[in-house]
């Protein structure tokens, strides 16, 4: 049994700053002011361009085989760019933060097989050096530890 999969090169997600938008409306009932965060134009574009992506490639069959609902999933997501540093060594603060693009991905990917990605037990992030900014995820399954939290 396989207990990696591997997903490279996908398009680099746009910053979380962008991803969703907060609509605001009174409630006719009570007036209270309520807000929701739903995902903006830009993230649906990503989260298409990305399952497009997935589909052409053969990855959404591929994954629907590797992940089932009695997997427990780690999801590591690898953020190329060129541009972490600046000229002289520092890094730079308009890098973005690494776990930015988490969320709206693992979101594409799990929705593209039908899973709830709430069988995704880690998530995490780590900057690289690419010569193109791109993506790239391993999913892994992951036992269950009972006594971790003893």
């Amino acid at each position: 049994m396989i207990d990696r999969f591997e997903i490279l090169n996908l398009i680099y997600p746009p910053s979380e700053n962008k991803l969703y938008a907060d609509i605001t409306w009174r409630d006719k009932a009570s007036g209270e002011l309520k807000m929701r965060r739903i995902l903006s134009r830009e993230g649906e574009q990503y989260k298409q361009a990305v399952s497009a992506a997935l589909n052409a490639r053969g990855v959404t069959t591929a994954l629907r085989e590797f992940v089932s609902y009695h997997d427990t999933i780690d999801f590591m997501i690898f953020l190329k760019k060129p541009n972490w540093f600046t000229v002289d060594g520092r890094v730079h603060k308009r890098a973005g933060d690494a776990p930015s693009g988490i969320k709206v991905l693992q979101d594409t990917i799990f929705e593209a097989i039908g899973i709830d990605d709430s069988a995704c037990f880690f998530s995490g992030a780590r900057k690289i050096y690419g010569k193109e900014a791109m993506c790239s995820v391993v999913l892994t399954r992951s036992p269950m530890e009972e006594d971790f939290c003893v």
